[in-house]
């Protein structure tokens, strides 16, 4: 039964920190394109930063709530019986 609630915060885990770690980098680098065009049409200086803190800070936080909801699957998970699984299927 613990087998079953690690899996399922692994899987949690799995599908919540993969698309964050490439969507974030892709969405970075798109803006920084599309500000440097913006700001080079307007004549502004187009220096542009990146608050990697926050981003970090931001998918850990994201991972945590999707394993806070996952909590409560595995638990339930957790206690049912081999039979009452079979049943469903």
């Amino acid at each position: 039964r613990r087998f079953l609630a690690r899996a399922v915060h692994w899987q949690s885990t799995t599908f919540t920190l993969v698309p964050a770690l490439v969507a974030a980098p892709v969405g970075f680098i798109t803006g920084r394109a599309l500000f440097a065009v913006y700001a080079n049409g307007i004549g502004a200086i187009d220096e542009a930063s990146v608050p990697v803190v926050t981003v970090a800070s931001f998918i850990a936080g994201v991972v945590v709530m999707a394993n806070a909801v996952a909590a409560q699957v595995a638990y339930r998970e957790r206690r049912s019986t081999t039979a009452e699984m079979l049943q469903q299927e």
